[in-house]
């Protein structure tokens, strides 16, 4: 066993020191963030449009249209916002790589 391997095993056993435990690590800095308040929570829900579509539906071609408008259709009768676009990741990869970087995950 090398001995990088057994300092690891033997720190697995035994462990986190008292200092090992603390957030800062004894060196006065904390890499954990600190906990958002309510307001701080409250601001950052704010910034998302409420009318911004939860969900996006991409077909490579318009032949694809009646089966992706079955899920529109179903996101519809839930209630989830959503687009629908036709864009070919072989004939736009540039369009569709651009459109997946601008996508975000909302709460």
């Amino acid at each position: 066993m090398s001995e990088r391997n057994r300092v690891a095993l033997e720190l697995q056993e035994r462990g986190p020191s008292e200092e090992e435990r603390r957030p800062d690590r004894g060196t006065g800095i904390s890499f954990a963030p600190e906990p958002l308040t309510d307001p701080e929570v409250q601001a950052q829900f704010e910034e998302f449009d409420v009318d911004t579509p939860r969900v996006g539906i991409v077909m490579g071609s318009k032949s694809d249209k009646e089966t992706m408008e079955q899920a529109a259709r179903e996101l519809e009768q839930r209630g989830i916002l959503h687009e629908v676009r036709v864009m070919s990741a072989h004939r736009e990869p540039d369009v569709v790589a651009e459109y997946a970087k601008n996508a975000r995950i909302c709460p």
